[in-house]
Parts: C-alpha cells; structure tokens; sequence
C-alpha cells in the first residue's frame, strides 16, 4: 500500500511547467543543429545531450546546478565516445559497460549531485554502445552530445532565475507546507512528519552558502531551523493528544509562513494563540513552540551554517566511499553487465533499454529500487501507449515525429520532481519517438520498448532480493548512534559550552537522527520477513528522539540567555538516558 501511495504521489511544488520551457528550448536548439549538421541521427544524439543536461539542471541553487550540468555533460560525451568505440565487440563493450558501472557507482557515493552524474553516465555508455550505427563516427557522435549539453548549459545560464534565492524559497516552502499539512490533519499521519522536505532544503542552502553569505539567506536559514525545532515539538503533541484548536491555530500559523516564503515577503509573523498550554499534558509542549518563536523573533535562536559539502571532495575521503559504496558499485556492475551480455548473446534488437533499465533502476537500498522498478515499468508503458495514440491520429511524418518529441521533453521536464511515473512516461513517449525518427518502423518500437523495460526494471528488482542490502538489518545501529550524539549535544548544554561548540554537536546529533529516520522509512518498503523483527519500537524510538531534540534544544535558547539551571539538571538525567538507551541497542 506505501508503493502504491509513493507511485500515485504527485507534488504540486515539484510541477515546474515554466522551468521545462527553458529545457524545451534547450533541447529544440540542439534537436534543430543536430538535424543541419548530422541528419536525423545527429538530431537525436543532440537532443539526447540535451535531454540529459537538462534532466541534471534541476535542483540546487544556480551556480551548483551549472557546474552538474556542466559536469553531466563532460560525463556523457566520454561515456559516448568510450561506448561508441567498443560497440562492435560484444566482449569489450561487456567489460567496459562492467568497468564503467563499478567505477561510476563508487563515484555516486559522494553525494547526489555525483549519483545523478554516474547514473546518466553509464546510461549513456550502455546505450551507444548498443545502438546499431553509432559506431562509425565515434569524435563525431561525441561531439553532438557535448554540444547539446552545453547548448542546453548555454541557455539556461541566460535566464538566471530574477530572485537569487528563488530555488531556496521553494524548498522552504515545502518545509512549512509539510508541517501545516501535518498539523491540520491532527497529527494523524503518523508520530512525525516526513524529515524529506527538511533535509532537501537543509543541503540546498549549505550549498548555497558555499557560494556567499547574504541576508535573505541567513534570514531563510533561521526560518529552517525554527522549522526543525516546531517539527520536534510536534511528536510530543501527537503523544499528549493536545486540542484540535491548538493544531488549527498552528497549520494556520504554519501555512501563512509558507505563503509569505513562496512569495518572497518578510516573514515577520507573532506566535499563534496555542489553546491549552496552561493545561494538560500538551501544555509543555505548546508552551517549548511559543518560546522557540519568540526566541527566532528576538534573535535568539541558535543558529549556524556547516560548512558545504562538495561532492569531490568527499571522494578524498576513500574509506566513507569504501564503506558505503563497495558492495553497492560491485552489485551494481554485474547486474548491468550481465544484462548488456544477455540481450548481446541473444542478439535482441534494442536489448540494450533492458541494460538501461537496470542502470536506472537498481540503487543501494531497496526501497528505491522497488520505486524506481515499478514506477518505470508503469511510466513507461503509459508513455508508450499515449506515443501509439499520436501516431494513429497523426501521420508520422518527420515533422510530426519532432514536435511529439519535443512536447514529450517539456511534459518530462515540468514532472521531473512531481511524479516518477509521469516523469518516466514522458521520457518513453520522447524515446519511441526519437527511435522511429531515427528510422526504425514504429509498429515494433513501441512494444519492444515496454518489454526490454519491464524486463530490465524486474532483473533490477530480482538482484536486489537475491544479493540484498537491507536496511532493516541496520536499525539497531543508526538508533544507537542517534541516541549517542544526542546525549553528547545534550551533556555539551549542560556544561555550556561555547556556542560553536555547542552547535557543532547539534548540527552532529541532528545528522544521525535525520539518517535514522531515512534508514527506517526506507526499511519499511523491504519484505516483511526481513524486517519484521528489526523494526519493532523503531517509530517509537524515532518520536523519542525528536521530542528529546526539542527539548534539548528549548534549553540550549536559555543557556544563551544566561536562564534557568533545574533545565539544565533535567538534560544531564537525559542524557544519561539516551546514553542508556544507545547501550541496551548495541547490547
């Protein structure tokens, strides 16, 4: 029922219908000086760099997304021109797609701007190197691709967004509309809201930092960390049962923040009235969420920026990549290469979308895996089915069969963050229409599109249950962890520390519930028999964790105003707590 609900999810903030103009055009320049220089061939390998470039240009502020698309494109010319040259060789282009896959997936480990690029990467190796044709003009056929991709670059650095911090606004947005959302409905979707929005918006503005500190985004940042703090608070209120006014007044509170964010306003907002917290249970908790925003109002919220993190230079850090990536990039490299080398010994013709599947589609913990297995499978065959529609309305003419392409490019792009299987469905829709323009008779593309897919997706999602990862395997270890750092963030409070220091431990206790949360979410979607056990009073230990977090935190603000030693005393009791806790996990 959760795959369900994830396939059939659409977000309204991830709808980008002005954002895919702008890649439209990119790939409708490239698709046209394709065409003039190298036919219908060189339109489609054009518009593929393109295609690609611009699939990478989204997400992250404007100097970051330049530089992946930059480096998508660099990737995809070699991957081309490596690809193209071992093409006629079933035996080099099997160790090469091996080779490339491994070597790409360790790459992926360094961050998501990296995994995007590996990804489309070997796509691109697996694809060239099995397209019939492609092998005579190896420099030629790279250099349409390169061409493309930094003619897509070109354009979009034109059209830099008009608000500076418009990409940061957006992810802040979704921040408070996840929590209003949340708290209108009573906090009844479960004991915390999704850490997704926050944790999306977090790496975006680090980055941005990366690039200069200015006011407005400092002010966004702070508006994230008071976020983060009301997320804690919410748990304890879920827990207490607090009023159904007191959650109305808070989704109002919290949705009005996002309106005046999404618009670029000041966000100078007063604290809602919290009915019940003289009373109860819920009133401490009501009582910490009016302190926080009154401390984020007067300026004393504790607030600092980690330093950004650059996907190369954590490549430096060999043994994280070798931890985190070894087993992953070498499953990785033989799935990929022994799907090349069947549909290569069969000689099935466009055997390769199946290898390309399994590039797509299989990831490091299985919960994508089956998003992405399923969700490509769906797409496409609706991408295809609506393709086969045009084409009996419309007669598939060169003309015809360009502009379906290019209107399949747009509605890609506007769905690229609003549903995978949309998504994936306008990218079908482009394929059989750039294949059939590339000369091949639609009657059989279509079909084998939607076979070669599924067949791949379903290997993909086959490697992951025979040569497992699981995640829930692992739960025991990040709540350990989790409650360890926390206690340490807690002990660093209660000695008042400096307040780098004191911060520096936050930002390390925040990082390794954050990472409990993605790892036990992700541990839901495996089989039950391989979780079943080690899930039980995780949600429990997650929801504790979060509260502890508040209230660590509402202490923190008083430290920093010199206030209220009993608080103090009640975070060393925690953190002997937590310490506790950490141990009997480790046990």
């Amino acid at each position: 029922m959760a795959l369900v609900r994830s396939l059939l999810t659409f977000e309204p903030a991830g709808w980008r219908p002005v954002s895919a103009l702008l890649r439209f055009l990119g790939v409708s320049v490239a698709v046209a000086v394709g065409m003039y220089f190298g036919g219908r061939g060189g339109a489609v390998l054009a518009g593929l760099g393109a295609l690609y470039a611009g699939m990478a240009s989204f997400g992250g502020v404007h100097q970051a997304r330049l530089k992946r698309m930059v480096a998508a494109t660099t990737a995809a010319s070699l991957t081309t021109l490596v690809g193209c040259m071992v093409g006629p060789s079933d035996l080099w282009t099997v160790i090469t797609v091996a080779i490339g896959a491994f070597t790409l997936s360790l790459l992926a480990a360094a961050g998501a701007d990296a995994a995007q690029v590996a990804t489309q990467a070997v796509a691109i190796l697996v694809v060239l190197a099995g397209v019939k044709g492609s092998h005579d003009h190896p420099l030629g056929n790279a250099a349409l691709v390169l061409g493309g991709g930094f003619g897509q670059a070109a354009i979009l650095m034109l059209f830099h967004p008009i608000s500076p911090v418009a990409a940061e606004r957006r992810a802040l947005e979704a921040v408070y509309l996840g929590l209003g959302r949340f708290a209108r409905h009573l906090g009844k979707d479960g004991p915390l809201p999704s850490a997704a929005p926050h944790a999306a918006a977090r790496d975006l503005m680090r980055s941005a930092f990366g690039y200069g500190s200015r006011p407005e985004l400092e002010k966004l940042w702070m508006e994230l960390e008071l976020a983060d703090a009301i997320r804690g608070n919410l748990s304890g209120l879920v827990r207490t049962g607090a009023s159904e006014e007191a959650w109305i007044a808070l989704a109002d509170w919290l949705d009005a923040g996002a309106d005046d964010i999404a618009r670029g306003r000041p966000v100078i907002r007063k604290c809602p009235p919290l009915t019940g917290e003289d009373e109860g249970e819920a009133g401490p908790w009501l009582r910490r969420i009016r302190a926080i925003i009154e401390a984020e109002e007067g300026g004393r919220l504790p607030v600092g920026v980690p330093a950004p993190r650059s996907w190369l230079a954590a490549m430096r850090n060999v043994e994280a990549v070798r931890a985190l990536a070894l087993g992953h990039a070498l499953r990785y490299a033989v799935a990929v290469s022994a799907a090349t080398a069947l549909y290569r010994y069969f000689k099935i013709d466009h055997g390769y979308w199946a290898a390309l599947a399994v590039a797509f589609s299989l990831r490091a913990d299985f919960a994508t895996t089956v998003f992405r297995s399923i969700g490509r499978i769906v797409g496409t065959s609706l991408g295809v089915l609506l393709a086969t529609a045009f084409v009996f309305l419309i007669h598939p003419t060169t003309t015809s069969l360009t502009l379906g392409m290019l209107g399949a490019v747009w509605v890609a792009f506007a769905l690229q963050n609003a549903t995978y299987v949309g998504f994936s469905a306008g990218l079908a829709f482009y394929v059989v229409m750039s294949v059939t323009l590339s000369g091949m008779a639609f009657s059989t593309v279509g079909l084998e599109r939607i076979g070669a897919t599924a067949a791949g997706s379903l290997f993909a999602l086959t490697i992951a249950i025979v040569w497992p990862s699981w995640e829930a395997s692992k739960t025991r270890t990040v709540l350990a962890v989790a409650f360890a750092t926390q206690a340490e963030y807690a002990l660093a409070v209660a000695e008042v520390q400096d307040p780098e220091t004191m911060n520096a431990f936050r930002f390390r206790a925040r990082g390794a519930r954050l990472e409990a949360e993605r790892l036990i979410n992700a541990a839901g979607f495996e089989p039950r028999w391989s979780r079943r056990r080690h899930l039980e009073g995780a949600n429990d230990a997650l929801a504790r964790l979060a509260e502890n977090a508040a209230r660590i935190l509402a202490v923190h603000v008083l430290v920093l105003d010199h206030d209220d030693k009993p608080a103090i005393d009640d975070l060393r009791r925690l953190a002997a707590e937590d310490r506790h806790v950490a141990a009997d996990l480790m046990g």
